[in-house]
């Protein structure tokens, strides 16, 4: 593969840095054409002992609202919550496509 056509391809780390905020499907969608398979996805997952990213983000959400001490509803939390969700994930996600950036700025 010539060098100018190196593209970055999801680590292990990427794909721990946006579990449970992403499903494998919208981090194959998100960085199409970087990631190994959905499959790939889910069984580190598992090796990892972590449940699907579904389960776990709602797990994420039942802890935080029992552990919030405010007076509001579970659906005003929720709107909440996923403020803050959004923009976490909006800032791994940068993370990576920095790091994407930076490598292959190196095999330009």
């Amino acid at each position: 593969m010539p060098l100018n056509t190196m593209k970055y391809q999801l680590t292990e780390e990427d794909y721990l840095l946006l579990y449970p905020l992403l499903s494998p499907e919208k981090i194959e969608d998100t960085f199409r054409g970087m990631t190994k398979g959905i499959r790939y996805m889910q069984l580190l997952y598992q090796r990892k002992g972590l449940p699907n990213t579904s389960l776990a983000m709602d797990r994420l959400f039942e802890r935080s609202f029992a552990m919030a001490d405010i007076d509001i509803n579970e659906q005003k939390w929720e709107i909440a919550f996923m403020s803050v969700i959004t923009k976490e994930l909006c800032e791994r996600i940068q993370t990576i496509k920095d790091r994407a950036e930076r490598y292959e700025e190196l095999f330009k």
